[in-house]
């Protein structure tokens, strides 16, 4: 699921006045002056059940006075490791902890066909945490890729569509 990055007075990411159950979100990066991702307003009693999630949970991250988020089933507190984060872009990378780290069985769950990009929304073995699944394409859009033979070398010559400072691949 997406919860967009923004700044709020308490609980930047959600602020729980009522009874929730989170399955595969990320919330990070938020900020708030009193509890940065999460924020339980006791007043309201409210409560979190989280399944197959990620949260930044460091100083000022999660205000839980009375104990009400409870974290279960393969949570993970770890940098996301989004492809651009800076500049909105909070597609996964290869190096991501949240590749198939989500719920293994989404029976029941709303989850759809497609992720916000319009993948499919299981690629691999399980469902991504996060709103996009991580298909491993290339990150590049490729007009040309060929192989050549120069003085006795084999090398290979691209050209891409778009992007900037792309020198090499990395080939497995």
């Amino acid at each position: 699921d997406a919860l967009p990055i923004y700044t709020a007075t308490s609980g930047g990411g959600i602020y729980l006045g009522g009874s929730y159950t989170c399955y595969n979100s990320i919330i990070w990066g938020n900020s708030s002056s009193n509890a940065n991702e999460m924020y339980v307003d006791d007043a309201f009693n409210g409560s979190m059940v989280m399944h197959h999630s990620l949260y930044r949970n460091g100083a000022n991250d999660v205000v839980d006075p009375m104990g009400a988020i409870t974290a279960t089933d393969n949570n993970l507190t770890v940098d996301p490791a989004f492809a651009d984060a800076t500049n909105g872009n909070y597609q996964l990378t290869a190096a991501s902890p949240c590749i198939d780290a989500g719920t293994p069985d989404t029976t029941g769950l709303n989850i759809g066909t497609t992720d916000l990009a319009g993948s499919a929304r299981v690629a691999g073995s399980a469902i991504d945490i996060g709103a996009y699944e991580y298909d491993g394409a290339l990150p590049v859009k490729l007009l040309v890729f060929k192989g050549i033979l120069r003085n006795n070398r084999a090398g290979f010559e691209w050209r891409t569509a778009t992007e900037d400072n792309f020198n090499y691949f990395e080939l497995q």
